[in-house]
């Protein structure tokens, strides 16, 4: 039971997939994301402006790395060994040559499944299986990946868009493992620790009465309290801080 703990101190994060991965799962997220934008086309009552045509460039991002692809259209093809497979070429903006990919994804799978081929090789075949499998979740901006471990969370935006996000600032999360935060609305019917008082871990803090239930908070580690910032019968909101610690 403390494996985790023993094996991997800081945690454990999955394993990194290696440059030829990396590069194949900036391909397959970004021919996703391409047939996201094909149902999106088919959409009746649309803008003009509002379509983009599918082999547009596109940034795709993750890890820190950014690559320009341009996805060709998707078609479907007899040597696919998939009676419902399509296949694209998709081509970073510094290669020479294009990758043909194969996929049987389609908008809401939630297990994406491709081959790929170089440009000499022509079609990859489905039937000698797939080179690559991703268990993926659509986002706003691209997908969250997952491949052996390994949690990904995949940009794919127009250049122009990337380059607006580039300069975003980064909201940095409130330190709150010095206080207790209430959990949800309610009203606060006992404090069971005073200011200046050393608590344990597991002890009870105060009691929070929501939904005719009472739920009592307990301490998370050993600490001193520092300061109480509301009495008993006060009405809470979510995460409003109920009391600090030193």
């Amino acid at each position: 039971t403390a494996f985790i703990a023993e094996e991997y101190p800081d945690g454990f994060h999955g394993a990194e997939p290696d440059e030829d991965v990396v590069e194949k799962i900036a391909r397959a997220t970004v021919a996703m994301h391409v047939i996201h934008t094909l149902r999106d086309l088919e959409i009746t009552g649309q803008l003009r402006e509002g379509a983009r045509a599918p082999s547009a460039w596109w940034s795709v991002g993750f890890g820190g790395r950014t690559w320009l692809a341009r996805v060709y259209p998707f078609l479907e093809d007899p040597r696919a060994g998939a009676p419902d497979a399509v296949y694209a070429r998709v081509h970073f903006e510094d290669e020479d040559s294009f990758t043909t990919l194969i996929t049987t994804y389609e908008p809401g799978d939630r297990i994406a499944a491709f081959s790929f081929a170089d440009e000499d090789a022509g079609v990859p075949d489905f039937e000698e299986g797939a080179d690559l499998v991703l268990k993926v979740d659509r986002r706003t901006e691209g997908f969250r990946v997952r491949y052996r471990g390994a949690d990904l969370d995949v940009k794919v935006r127009t250049p122009r868009a990337a380059a607006l996000a580039a300069l975003m600032p980064e909201k940095q999360a409130a330190d709150t493992s010095k206080m207790l935060l209430c959990p949800m609305p309610g009203t606060l019917v006992a404090l069971s620790v005073a200011e200046g008082d050393e608590v344990q871990q597991g002890q009870a803090l105060c009691t929070v009465e929501a939904m005719k239930m009472e739920n009592v908070l307990r301490a998370e580690r050993k600490a001193t309290v520092a300061k109480i910032n509301v009495a008993a019968g006060a009405g809470l909101s979510v995460d409003d801080v109920i009391m600090e610690f030193e």
